[in-house]
């Protein structure tokens, strides 16, 4: 008669993938850092980069490059965000994807107008 348990360690047996600390750990590779060893710069890639990835879940086209965004970023003193007085990178025109040509900077507000605006606009009769 065959024992059909799946063969593992003994009980009691450290796991080998366990308990190792990773050769990583506590290392820092600033040299290999896209967006550089400033903290602001890192900042600005990683709201890029998550701008980027919902473009892509959205099925919205990005083409917008990282020198692109933080160019756009910098040409504006103030802070970004999504509080009233804040600055947003927004789409001209909205059946379009996420191109330079496409892209300008605006105050949150007017940003969040536009869009009350577009909610509030009667479709057109057939």
């Amino acid at each position: 008669m065959m024992n059909n348990k799946a063969k593992g360690p003994k009980p009691g047996t450290p796991s080998p993938l366990r308990g190792r600390p990773s050769p990583l750990r506590g290392r820092s590779y600033p040299h290999l850092w896209a967006a550089g060893t400033d903290p602001a710069m890192r900042i600005i890639w990683r709201k890029w980069l998550v701008a980027k990835n919902q473009a892509r879940f959205k099925n919205i086209e990005w083409t917008l490059t990282w020198e692109q965004y933080r160019n756009l970023i910098q040409q504006t003193a103030g802070k970004w965000g999504r509080t009233r007085g804040c600055h947003n990178i927004a789409r001209i025109d909205h059946r379009l994807g996420w191109h330079i040509h496409n892209v300008t900077l605006k105050s949150r507000s007017q940003v969040m107008s536009r869009i009350a605006q577009e909610r509030n606009r009667k479709e057109p009769q057939q």
